[in-house]
């Protein structure tokens, strides 16, 4: 009688460890799951981040971009009205010369 309890015992210890056994390998799967969930998701908002840091830099440039174009067109704007302004004076130098030119004769 004794002998068996102990047996039973025994069975039931080494049944109990192979269930602890399971039980910690699931334990631990899901620790890992959860750890791999983990560094994907900081991955993830590093990703974000620097997406977030590569549309900023983008924006930065169209907009250093837009402020070349700026000066540039007002630069071409300065440069044709300066033209416009020589032109203009060329004209009236050639209409007063025209002028004298038709007094004295």
């Amino acid at each position: 009688m004794i002998m068996k309890t102990r047996r039973r015992t025994r069975v039931m210890k080494r049944m109990n460890k192979r269930e602890d056994m399971r039980m910690n390998k699931k334990k631990r799967m899901v620790k890992r799951m959860k750890m791999i969930e983990k560094k994907i998701m900081m991955k993830r908002r590093i990703e974000k981040k620097r997406v977030r840091t590569i549309k900023t830099e983008k924006m930065r440039m169209v907009v250093k971009k837009g402020m070349m174009r700026r000066t540039k067109m007002r630069k071409k704007r300065m440069i044709s009205s300066r033209l416009i302004d020589a032109s203009e004076q060329s004209l009236q130098n050639s209409r007063i010369n025209e002028n004298s030119k038709m007094i004295t004769t």
